[in-house]
C-alpha cells in the first residue's frame, strides 16, 4: 500500500519547472538565457576586464555616470545632468537616492575613490594609464556633485565615462571583484563561473526601470557549434556574434527571428612594421588590391555588410565619411606593386586570428590567403582562442608576435580619436612604427585637445586620410551585429557588442 500511495503521489505530481522550454515553446517565463563565446567570460573587475562577455554582466550591475544608448548618443545615468564650465573641467550632477545593493550610498566620495585608484601610478587597473594621461584629478564638491580637471581639452569625456563604473570602496577592499559583484544597477550576481556562466537576479533597490526578466543565464560556449545547436533546441533564448553562413540555418527552424545590422566593430589586419617587407609601402599596398572585398562580403558575409571605406572607424562614429573610397580589387596592381619593391617572388608570413570572436573571420581570412599566394604570398594562419590570441599580440618579446593580426577594432564610447590612436607610437608596443610615425602622432594628439567639434572632426577626417594615404593596415569590413532569438522575446541588438539584459523584453502574444 505505501508503495501504491508513493507511485500515485508522484504520477500526481505538477512537471517540474522548465522555464528554458517554457521560453521556447512560447510560454511565459521569468528566466532568459542568453548564449556568449566562453573565453569572453573572464574577471568581472569592472576596471580591468576587456572582455565582452563579462562587460555585458558588470553593466548590468555596476553604476556609471553616463551611458550610450542604442543609437550611440549619450544619455544620463547615474549622474542627471553634466556642464563643460572650460575647456579643461566639467562638473558632474550625480542622481539623488543611488543605492549599492547592501545600502550604501553612491556619491561624489565614491567616485573619488575609483578615480583615484585609476590615477595611482603603481595601479593594475586595465586602462589607469590612459587615464592618467587625460586627467588632472577628480574632486567632490558635496555628495552630488564632482568636478573634473583634465590635462587638455577634452571634448567627449561624458562619452568616455559611459565604460567607467564605480565599485563601492569598503566592499572592494574585502571581496575580491574579479569573482564577485555589488552593485546599483538592475541586477546583482547571484553565482559566476569563468568562461562557463553567470547568473544575475533583479535587484529590488536599483532606481531604474525594472527589467521584464527577473533572472539572467549568460552561458559561455568554448565553440560557436555548441552554441549555435544549444539556441535552436531551446537550451539558450538569444546569441550574436554569429558567422553570417550560419543564418539561413537558423532562419530555417521557424522559431527565431534571425538578422544582421550595421555594427560599430571595423575588422582589419594590423600590420608589424618590425617586420622588413611591411615596412616598404607598395608591399601593403599590394596586399590591399589583391583582396576581392566585394566578392567575400557577398558570399561569406551574404550581403550584410560591404567592403569598408578606407576608415578605421564605422558609420556610428562621428567623423566617418560616408563618400570615403574603398580599396579597389586590383590583382595586376598588386603584382606590379611586388616586384617593384623586390617581392616578385613573394614571401611567408603569419597571421594570428581569434576563434569564434569576429563574425566570419574564420572564413575570410581563408579567402584572403587564397588570394595572396597568387602573388606568390604565404599565409600561415593560427587561430586561436581570444585569451592566447590576446597575449600574444600584446607580447613584448618581438620575436614571438605576429606578423599581422587580425583585429575587429572598436571603441563603446563611439569616440574615433581612441579608434585612431591605436596605430600611434604610444599604443603599438611590439609592432614598429611607420618612418614618418611622429605625423600621425600629432594629429591623433590634436584630436584629442581640440576645443570644438569641428576642428575635432577635422582632425579626425586628416588622421583617416594620412592611415589610408600610408596604407597602414590591410583594411576589410565593417562587421555586422549578427543575432538570433526566440521569437516569445522582443528584442534590439545594440551596435556594439555589449547585451542590455534590462531590454529584452517578453514578445506581447
Amino acid at each position: 500500500m505505501a508503495l501504491f500511495l508513493a507511485l500515485l503521489v508522484v504520477g500526481c505530481a505538477p512537471p517540474a519547472a522548465n522555464p528554458e522550454a517554457d521560453l521556447a515553446n512560447g510560454k511565459a517565463s521569468d528566466t532568459v538565457k542568453v548564449g556568449v563565446h566562453g573565453p569572453t567570460l573572464v574577471s568581472l573587475h569592472p576596471a580591468k576586464t576587456l572582455r565582452t562577455g563579462s562587460q555585458s554582466i558588470v553593466w548590468a550591475i555596476y553604476p556609471r555616470l553616463t551611458e550610450l544608448d542604442g543609437q550611440g548618443k549619450v544619455v544620463p545615468s547615474s549622474a542627471t545632468s553634466w556642464e563643460r564650465t572650460s575647456d579643461n573641467q566639467w562638473v558632474f550632477t550625480l542622481r539623488d537616492g543611488v543605492v549599492y545593493e547592501q545600502g550604501q550610498p553612491f556619491n561624489a566620495d565614491v567616485v573619488v575613490w575609483n578615480f583615484e585608484r585609476y590615477l595611482d601610478s603603481t595601479s593594475d587597473w586595465t586602462a589607469a594609464s590612459s587615464w592618467r594621461s587625460y586627467i588632472q584629478s577628480v574632486k567632490a564638491s558635496g555628495d552630488h556633485q564632482v568636478t573634473i580637471t583634465t590635462k587638455t581639452p577634452f571634448l567627449h569625456l561624458p562619452e568616455a565615462l559611459a565604460t567607467i563604473f564605480f565599485l563601492q570602496p569598503e566592499w572592494a577592499q574585502t571581496h575580491n571583484p574579479d569573482l564577485e559583484a555589488m552593485g546599483t544597477g538592475p541586477y546583482r550576481l547571484e553565482s559566476y563561473q569563468q568562461e562557463n556562466k553567470g547568473v544575475l537576479v533583479a535587484s529590488d533597490t536599483y532606481w531604474g526601470k525594472k527589467p521584464d526578466f527577473t533572472r539572467v543565464e549568460v552561458i559561455g560556449y568554448a565553440e560557436s557549434a555548441t552554441r549555435l545547436a544549444a539556441l535552436k533546441n531551446g537550451e539558450i533564448n538569444l546569441t550574436i556574434t554569429i558567422d553570417p553562413v550560419d543564418l539561413p540555418d537558423l532562419r530555417s527552424s521557424g522559431n527565431l527571428v534571425v538578422g544582421g545590422s550595421p555594427g560599430q566593430r571595423v575588422q582589419t589586419l594590423q600590420f608589424n612594421f618590425n617586420r622588413k617587407p611591411f615596412q616598404d609601402q607598395r608591399v601593403r599596398e599590394a596586399l590591399n588590391y589583391a583582396i576581392d572585398r566585394k566578392s567575400i562580403t557577398d558570399s561569406i558575409y551574404l550581403g550584410t555588410t560591404e567592403p569598408n571605406r578606407t576608415q578605421v572607424i564605422s558609420r556610428w562614429y562621428p567623423g566617418y565619411e560616408q563618400n570615403a573610397p574603398t580599396w579597389d580589387y586590383d590583382p595586376e596592381k598588386a603584382k606590379q606593386l611586388l616586384a617593384e619593391a623586390g617581392y616578385a617572388g613573394g614571401f611567408t608570413v603569419n597571421v594570428n586570428v581569434p576563434t569564434a570572436t569576429y563574425a566570419g573571420a574564420e572564413q575570410a581570412i581563408q579567402v584572403i590567403a587564397q588570394s595572396w599566394a597568387k602573388l606568390g604570398v604565404t599565409l600561415n594562419i593560427s587561430v586561436l582562442p581570444s585569451g592566447p590570441w590576446g597575449d600574444r599580440n600584446v607580447t613584448t618579446n618581438l620575436d614571438e608576435a605576429p606578423d599581422l593580426i587580425y583585429w575587429g577594432i572598436q571603441y563603446p564610447n563611439l569616440i574615433a580619436a581612441y579608434n585612431l590612436n591605436s596605430w600611434t607610437s604610444n599604443y603599438r608596443t611590439n609592432d614598429g612604427a611607420l618612418p614618418n610615425q611622429s605625423e600621425f602622432d600629432k594629429i591623433v594628439k590634436d584630436a584629442f585637445a581640440a576645443t570644438d567639434e569641428t576642428g575635432y572632426l577635422g582632425k579626425i577626417t586628416e588622421g583617416s586620410g594620412w592611415l589610408r594615404n600610408n596604407a597602414a593596415l590591410v583594411y576589410l569590413w565593417d562587421q555586422p551585429q549578427t543575432y538570433a532569438y526566440q521569437k516569445t522575446l522582443d528584442w534590439t541588438p545594440r551596435y556594439d557588442d555589449w547585451i542590455d539584459y534590462v531590454n529584452i523584453k517578453k514578445a506581447k502574444s
